[in-house]
């Protein structure tokens, strides 16, 4: 599957596991969201703080596969 420059580095700081925030990983909620749609990532968004601050209430997590 191909991605973009700034999905392989995100992807690059992230390990299986482990739930990130878009502010953590120090990039954009779309970027992220690019790699949920790719099903690259899992995404956890059922926070109350979900709609006002999307960037660092909503986690993604790496698939073992994809």
């Amino acid at each position: 599957m191909k991605t973009t420059k700034a999905q392989n580095k995100v992807l690059e700081k992230m390990t299986v596991g482990h739930w990130y925030s878009a502010y953590v990983l120090q990039c954009s909620i779309a970027t992220l969201n690019a790699l949920a749609k790719k099903k690259i990532v899992e995404r956890s968004g059922g926070a109350v703080g979900c709609m006002f601050c999307p960037r660092t209430s909503t986690q993604f997590k790496l698939k073992e596969t994809f």
